[in-house]
């Protein structure tokens, strides 16, 4: 078997996820990523001592890392899963492979690279939310909608709470806001000071980010995304799997996640007055959401199947050519 090695640039919830599943981690340093490279007899150490024979990189600031495994002979693919590739372009260059999690961002990248680099485009993957499933938003209650991420200006939730305010115009309505403060302290206080002046038809509230994430979306009827850039959209595909309404601002990654003619979700134009959004969006709760929950379900299940996704990653590292 390949032994396989990750790594990742800011503290996450996958090592917590992988001891529950048996996988081995390792920690070095403190500091050794924020200064390029740090103690690099620290990070030479962590790999002589656990010696993978791929080391797969998650993040825009591994470029020192790669370039030590390199030299010792260790295959070195990097993921690459944010719109601006050009900050990855300098750890790229000690990269064997580079995974792009769309096309939009695989064609990105092969335009940025030297002729003959290697680009694989694989996909996020998720398994099925396990929810209650919904055919229907019940008439005995307003529709609810939840819009997670983290509160800042590229995620947009100024433009959500716009369209949930034109909604509430034509009726009531509850809003989740889910997710931690960003690092612009203004931005933040503007999404509270709009939510508060939303008009008395919406519950509105800010809950903050706990994991599973599940809860969120058992209790919602729609998911709400008006993130301005995104490669692909985690939370886009686990509302697909959850069998909720997905309606998201257009971006490369949004449009690669939702066929709107196929019925799969809607998308909305940044520029699109949020009246004509909301009305598209209670058109769809109140007449075909049943149709929108089945098609992004099966939309799930066929491209962005976790299993997919992992044997096209497993293909990757057993691959020696």
């Amino acid at each position: 078997p390949v032994r396989v090695g990750f790594v990742v640039a800011r503290d996450t919830l996958l090592a917590e996820a992988l001891g529950a599943r048996g996988f081995e981690t390792m920690t070095v340093a403190s500091g050794w990523l924020a200064t390029q490279g740090g103690p690099a007899g620290d990070w030479g150490r962590a790999l002589d001592l656990w010696r993978p024979s791929v080391l797969h990189a998650d993040g825009a600031d591994c470029d020192p890392l790669l370039a030590t495994a390199r030299l010792r002979g260790i295959r070195t693919p990097l993921h690459v899963r944010l719109t601006a590739v050009e900050r990855f372009l300098p750890a790229c260059a000690h990269a064997g492979t580079v995974v792009a999690v769309s096309s939009a961002l695989q064609t990105a990248l092969t335009e940025r690279l030297p002729a003959g680099t290697r680009v694989l485009h694989v996909p996020d993957g998720v398994s099925a939310v396990d929810v209650t499933p919904r055919t229907g938003v019940p008439r005995t209650r307003p529709p609810r909608l939840v819009c997670l991420g983290r509160v800042e200006p590229a995620k947009d939730q100024l433009r959500a709470i716009e369209i949930v305010a034109a909604l509430a115009a034509q009726r009531l309505c509850e809003l989740r806001l889910v997710g931690p403060c960003g690092n612009d302290a203004a931005y933040a206080d503007e999404v509270t000071t709009r939510l508060r002046a939303l008009p008395a038809s919406v519950r509105a509230e800010w809950r903050p980010f706990s994991h599973p994430a599940r809860e969120q979306y058992d209790w919602a009827d729609v998911v709400l995304v008006a993130s301005r850039n995104e490669a692909l959209g985690m939370v886009g595909l686990e509302a697909l799997a959850a069998g909720r309404l997905l309606v998201a601002q257009r971006s490369s990654g949004y449009a690669e996640i939702i066929d709107a003619a196929a019925g799969e979700g809607l998308l909305f134009e940044r520029d699109e007055p949020a009246a004509d959004v909301a009305e598209r969006l209670l058109t769809a709760v109140t007449t075909s959401y049943g149709a929108y929950a089945a098609a992004g379900r099966r939309k799930a299940a066929e491209r962005f199947a976790a299993r997919r996704c992992a044997a096209r990653l497993m293909d990757l590292w057993s691959d020696r050519s």
